[in-house]
């Protein structure tokens, strides 16, 4: 409740010269102290909570040109979209940016039947209609996305500020690239965006 009370000043604020705020990250260091010493460095656990109890905000949409309307007494629309750590992040961007290319994309499947473009139409319909946007299991400076800040690139595809809330840490050696897989690796552990964070985001 608090998160999404912190996002909607963000939204319906143009005046603060706020980009993109929020706790520090780890470094990739402190990714691999954290995932081989239990319970981590007092110093290291202090910074932990931290980037576990405070978003990251940005309203960088203000800068882009993007104009807020604010409520005008009218309900808020909220939706929520589990997108499973951004698998198919292209495909949600233009679902959420642009309902009808994604319903022609989509009718080009064959495996969709009629009955499920149906409940997929009412589905856009309804999520078009929403102004906040939640996102769980999102990335953010993750291997698997290439180390991008996903919650960013969708609130820029949306024209949208957003809020980005950590709430676990990729701490798989694997995943981090710092342990032999059986296929080539292709992390880069030693990157300054290697952040490790999944969470949840507000656009």
């Amino acid at each position: 409740m608090i998160l999404c009370l912190w996002f909607q000043v963000a939204i319906y604020s143009q005046t603060s010269g706020l980009v993109r705020n929020g706790p520090s990250t780890l470094t990739f260091q402190e990714l691999m102290t954290a995932a081989e010493v239990d319970p981590p460095p007092p110093e290291l656990q202090q910074k932990m909570d931290a980037l576990f109890n405070t978003p990251f905000l940005s309203n960088s949409a203000a800068g882009g040109g993007a104009v807020a309307t604010g409520t005008d007494g009218r309900v808020l629309h909220f939706a929520e979209w589990n997108i499973y750590r951004t698998v198919d992040d292209e495909d949600a961007k233009l679902a959420l940016a642009n309902a009808p290319a994604f319903l022609e994309k989509e009718r080009d499947n064959p495996k969709l039947k009629n009955s499920d473009l149906n409940a997929l139409t009412e589905q856009l319909r309804v999520l078009q209609q929403a102004d906040i946007v939640i996102l769980n299991e999102i990335d953010d400076g993750v291997a698997r996305e290439q180390y991008r800040n996903v919650p960013g690139e969708f609130a820029a595809a949306l024209h949208m500020n957003y809020a980005f809330a950590v709430e676990f840490l990729e701490l798989n050696r694997i995943y981090l690239g710092a342990k032999k897989m059986d296929i080539a690796d292709r992390g880069h552990p030693g990157q300054e965006n290697n952040f490790g964070q999944i969470g949840r985001a507000h656009v």
